[in-house]
């Protein structure tokens, strides 16, 4: 099956370059699935302002003035067993939703990677469609931005969207990870509280989508992250979203909470789950990391609430209470996290 991003495909024209991208799909069993590239999300996103949800342009991109390789095939490559052409050469104009660099690349070549060493795997980072258009601006390909990943998932079924994270730790009581959100024009912040109700109300959602994966793992050991949806986006996303929000979770601090600046904390691991083309995932897990190599599991717990406080819920299945009792554990075997 062949995709080509709608946009650019209504409307093939220059203003719309950095939609010039597509995907074939190639059937097959997941056995003999070759894995060429890794990739992470982190080195899709321009930076932000300190405090603020507007770009600047004068905060250094984390893609600036780093080595890149473009990898292809030419017009006269042939047959095509042949090892790829590749060329390497710096980032030299990193944007939102471009990478210019001065590897050097020739026509043929438009839909190779664009890529480079990262946490020691090869990872993409762009796709190169362009060529330089004048001396010193460098070739140019659509960077792999949060709205690049999304459509390519989207295409290949990928990610869960408006979805609550609930936990099975009671069996008379609906536990919820709520976030308790405030927001000025100058920051965003917010926190993890546990959401107990009988069923209770509801009223934090998440976008749950592959963040990170090397080239020889399988979907499920690939690392996720949270996006928190607002109310403005409970029905339709906007296309392009410049300033979404992450979960990060913080096992040394015992927290989690929100922030616009997406970094290793917001990935974590869906330990055991099982995801169904199309069905709702198994129960699962959550794995954050506690330094470089060790993990720990969230739970949530309300041993803080009295008897009072559990009558109350008893009686109006529309109230609820939030306690604090969000926390990290060094080993559980329990799948106690699931998607509703």
């Amino acid at each position: 099956m062949v995709h080509v991003y709608e946009k650019y495909f209504n409307e093939p024209e220059d203003t719309n370059a950095i939609y010039d991208y597509g995907a074939v799909l190639l059937k097959g069993s997941k056995k003999d699935r070759m894995r060429g590239f890794g990739f992470n999300l982190m080195l899709g996103l321009a930076p932000i302002r300190q405090g603020s949800g507007s770009y600047n342009k004068n905060t250094r991109d984390i893609l600036q003035g780093e080595l890149l390789y473009v990898s292809g095939y030419r017009p006269e490559d042939s047959p095509a067993e042949e090892t790829p052409q590749r060329s390497e050469g710096r980032c030299i104009r990193p944007s939102r939703h471009d990478l210019r660099y001065e590897a050097q690349t020739i026509q043929g070549m438009s839909g190779g990677p664009v890529w480079l060493g990262f946490r020691g795997v090869e990872t993409v980072v762009a796709i190169h469609n362009y060529g330089e258009e004048k001396k010193g601006q460098g070739n140019r390909g659509s960077r792999l931005n949060l709205n690049v990943w999304r459509t390519i998932f989207d295409w290949v079924k990928v990610g869960w969207y408006g979805k609550s994270l609930h936990y099975r730790g009671s069996p008379n009581y609906s536990m919820h990870l709520h976030i308790r959100r405030t927001q000025t024009p100058a920051n965003i912040a917010g926190e993890g509280r546990v959401r107990v109700g009988k069923p209770g109300r509801v009223e934090t959602l998440f976008d749950i989508l592959p963040v990170a994966a090397r080239p020889n793992v399988t979907e499920k050991d690939a690392d996720f992250g949270f996006r928190l949806r607002s109310k403005a986006a409970a029905g339709a996303e906007t296309e392009d979203d410049a300033t979404p929000v992450w979960v990060k979770w913080n096992p040394k601090q015992g927290e989690v909470s929100i922030s616009r600046h997406f970094d290793a904390r917001c990935e974590v691991k869906l330990q055991l789950i099982i995801m169904p083309a199309g069905r709702q995932p198994s129960p699962f897990m959550i794995k954050a990391r506690d330094g470089t190599d060790s993990f720990k599991m969230l739970q949530m717990t309300m041993n803080g609430l009295d008897d009072g406080d559990l009558e109350l819920l008893d009686d109006d299945p529309e109230s609820f209470e939030d306690t604090s009792e969000v926390s990290f554990i060094s080993t559980t075997t329990k799948k106690l996290f699931e998607l509703k």
